[in-house]
């Protein structure tokens, strides 16, 4: 399983506002980067928790 986010996203994961329904700015870089570092965070766990045996994980 392969994971692509497009870049290296910045800032900080907002657990209390996940889907953006709190706040919203509109502002690409805002949104986009939350969820790709979603992906990344759910791809490591993912990664963590299948035995190495099973499959192969990579995310970037």
């Amino acid at each position: 399983m392969i994971n692509l986010t497009g870049g290296v996203p910045k800032g900080r994961v907002d657990l209390a506002n996940p889907q953006g329904e709190k706040s919203y700015t509109g502002v690409l870089d805002t949104q986009y980067n939350h969820t790709k570092r979603i992906v990344l965070a759910l791809t490591r766990d993912l990664a963590r928790r299948v035995p190495a045996t099973a499959a192969t994980i990579n995310a970037a």
